[in-house]
């Protein structure tokens, strides 16, 4: 009877993910947006070159950016459109303009007089703010003052031009501060324009005229500043604003300060229960925002067939960084993705989900122009960046991923908490309640070999970002083969190498060289997969040893011993039944290279409660 309990048991807990994704696909249809709906998609487009104003009356850029966000708010209709130049020289704006704006029956016009264009729309203008082009720090509050009046900001060059058109100066903040008063003038935007801001997202964005992000923190009505994690008093400031918005509200921008601000920036939202979303040089997010896309995404790659055996080889596996980053999205992303040799070699493509949202359209032609080589995972930690292991409401935080990991495929994700394995219920609370099918952890060189937490691979980056940084592509060809050589010349077969891509140093078609130069130089020895084979790969070779002959997991033999135990022990105290238990629980996990079980973590269909009652 103990035997057929058990197997009923195995049976239940095989079919259990079947049951979570229906039930995430029911959420999906009541959960609630994160960010703003855009409900009116743009029928015609306004579209003026910013590199052409930049040449011509760079003054005007913020008065245009700021008019774009007013004239796009959520409850109006887009109108209008900015190509901005990205860093690279790329009109990356221009290509998804055509590819999935105009290919969705938009119609568009070229303007040429930027001020013909604010005058086309000042009706919808409430006035202009003035803010103080030698305090910069006064673009942000400017921004939250415009964003809550339903004006433009103005360089001073551009007051008269404004007012010839009819405008009216509703404040000017020059003179109102200094350069040192960065802290003084927060302080006062905090105090008095907060109230009237949005409570649902909250924006750290560098202040200049070029952040092509500004138009949507003035739709959304955004609370805007730029303060820096690793400077003790703009710290305290940020705690204070951070602990003002409620959990799972997302930051958008960035943070100053290199590699220190970003982990302290996230290690503080964490802890505050928000989560990131870069987004500082995210364009056109109020026309992207309103576009709409045929849900839920299927990956294309789930058509090809993954490996059948496993082999005594290296298996190595190409992740492109950065996923999370909804401007890399948008921007250099898309200049990776036309490479011509993408598709060659197998390759995952870390991305933000929430893409479902900000730009939908673009998510999908992703999707729909991916080769069967192309994989996406999800990019740091979900929905947002966070460090797992700090947030305070785990749960929250993955029940409100859950529907747009399900919605865009994507079975893994991809985490930097520099603290993940030091606690890991917590990875397994993650991987259970996400129903991943695997997770990378990590930018950098580790050495830690792959593990199962929660039944699912855990691997860390054995290859890092930083070895994509060199002066040459043969340098960096090089220094990524070597290092490959490196890392598995000693391990036993098969092994398995997560090599983190640097997106902004590499490409598809140096990705397509090594694993070229892998095939010619061990020939069989090392196989190229992608992200999705690898983890299955994984997954077998870390599966415990059949037992008997039959595949029996750890779940279904750690049953069926606390039975034979508890039978044994049932006119024992309870307090001696639990013990026992998990003293059985920690033998069988070491033997099994499992996790043992915790008396925190509850089992599905309550079996401690079934054999135990009163523990």
């Amino acid at each position: 009877m103990a035997l057929i309990f058990v197997l009923v048991l195995s049976l239940m807990w095989s079919l259990l993910p079947a049951f979570e994704q229906m039930s995430a696909e029911c959420w999906m249809e009541q959960a609630s947006r994160i960010f703003p709906s855009f409900p009116k998609p743009p029928r015609h487009l306004y579209v003026i070159d910013m590199n052409k104003v930049r040449n011509s009356t760079p003054y005007l850029i913020i008065s245009l950016v700021t008019l774009q966000g007013i004239v796009n708010q959520p409850q109006k209709e887009p109108r209008i459109y900015l190509l901005w130049y990205n860093w690279e020289g790329g009109l990356t704006d221009k290509e998804w303009l055509t590819d999935t704006i105009a290919a969705k029956n938009v119609t568009y016009e070229d303007v040429m007089d930027p001020l013909s264009l604010i005058s086309r729309f000042k009706e919808e203008v409430n006035g202009f703010i003035v803010y103080d082009p030698e305090v910069e720090h006064t673009i942000n509050v400017a921004t939250t003052m415009a964003g809550v009046q339903g004006a433009i900001i103005a360089h001073p060059l551009a007051i008269d031009d404004l007012i010839k058109m009819g405008l009216k100066k509703l404040d000017d903040l020059r003179g109102r501060w200094t350069s040192q008063q960065k802290i003084g003038m927060y302080r006062w935007a905090y105090v008095n324009l907060w109230l009237f801001c949005s409570k649902n997202v909250v924006a750290n964005l560098f202040p200049n005229e070029d952040q092509s992000l500004r138009d949507y923190l003035i739709a959304c009505q955004v609370f805007t500043f730029w303060l820096d994690p690793t400077i003790e008093e703009e710290r305290q400031l940020l705690s204070e604003i951070f602990s003002s918005y409620p959990r799972n509200t997302p930051i958008l921008g960035w943070f100053p300060g290199g590699e220190n601000g970003e982990r302290e920036g996230v290690w503080l939202a964490s802890n505050h229960g928000l989560f990131v979303v870069a987004t500082d040089l995210a364009p056109n997010l109020t026309v992207h925002s309103a576009m709409n896309a045929a849900l839920p995404l299927k990956q294309k790659s789930r058509q090809a067939k993954l490996a059948s055996v496993l082999e005594e080889k290296v298996y190595v596996t190409f992740v492109i960084s950065d996923g999370d980053n909804v401007q890399y999205c948008l921007n250099k992303m898309r200049t990776l993705w036309d490479d011509e040799e993408r598709g060659e070699a197998s390759i995952g493509w870390s991305i933000s989900p929430l893409l479902l949202e900000l730009a939908p359209s673009v998510i999908e032609w992703y999707y729909q122009s991916a080769s069967l080589n192309d994989y996406f995972v999800a990019g740091p930690s979900g929905v947002g960046y966070i460090y797992p292991s700090r947030h305070p409401d785990l749960r929250s935080f993955c029940e409100m991923s859950a529907p747009y990991l399900l919605n865009s495929d994507l079975t893994e994700v991809w985490i930097l908490d520099p603290d993940s394995l030091r606690n890991r219920s917590t990875a397994k609370f993650f991987i259970e309640t996400l129903n991943l099918s695997g997770v990378f952890e990590g930018y950098h060189d580790y050495d830690q070999p792959p593990i199962i937490i929660a039944g699912k691979p855990y691997i860390r980056s054995i290859v890092g970002i930083e070895n994509w940084n060199r002066p040459s592509e043969k340098e960096k060809i090089e220094a990524i083969i070597t290092k490959i050589y490196d890392r598995s010349q000693n391990g036993s077969r098969p092994y398995f190498v997560f090599v983190a891509v640097d997106a902004w140093n590499s490409a598809p078609s140096l990705i397509q060289y090594v694993a070229q130069r892998l095939k010619e130089e061990r020939g069989n020895e090392f196989e190229v997969v992608r992200p999705d084979e690898f983890i299955a790969l994984l997954q077998r070779a870390l599966k415990p040893t059949p037992i008997l002959g039959f595949p029996w997991d750890f779940i279904t033999v750690g049953l069926l011993i606390v039975i034979v135990v508890l039978i044994f022990l049932r006119k024992r105290r309870a307090s001696s039944r639990m013990k026992t238990l998990l003293l059985f629980s920690k033998i069988f996990a070491l033997g099994m290279n499992a996790e043992p079980l915790e008396p925190k973590v509850s089992w599905s269909f309550g079996a401690l409660e079934l054999f135990s009652p009163h523990v």
